[in-house]
């Protein structure tokens, strides 16, 4: 005979499901898609930077257990670019 056993992780009586994740953080000189509240374990939200700035890191945050994901950031281009040179280039001292 098997027995299947299904496994779901409790917190303070919730399982993590049954978590909500607050309010989106708010990113400087980005919007969102407008999607449904409130946002349940596994739900995503997609941003996007506004004309003249640069996404730098992920394009989706997810509610993860009561938690939103790390956030992208939002920089301007000539910041980017010099963000970008300074890690591209490097110097070597003889």
């Amino acid at each position: 005979t098997h027995l299947n056993i299904l496994k779901t992780n409790f917190f303070c009586g919730f399982s993590e499901e049954e978590r909500t994740c607050g309010n989106i953080p708010d990113i400087d000189h980005s919007d969102i898609k407008p999607s449904v509240l409130p946002y349940h374990h596994g739900d995503s939200v997609e941003f996007s930077c506004r004309e003249a700035f640069t996404m730098v890191g992920p394009r989706f945050i997810t509610c993860i257990s009561g938690a939103w994901t790390q956030p992208p950031q939002c920089i301007g281009q000539n910041i980017y670019l010099k963000l970008t040179f300074s890690i591209c280039s490097h110097s070597v001292e003889i």
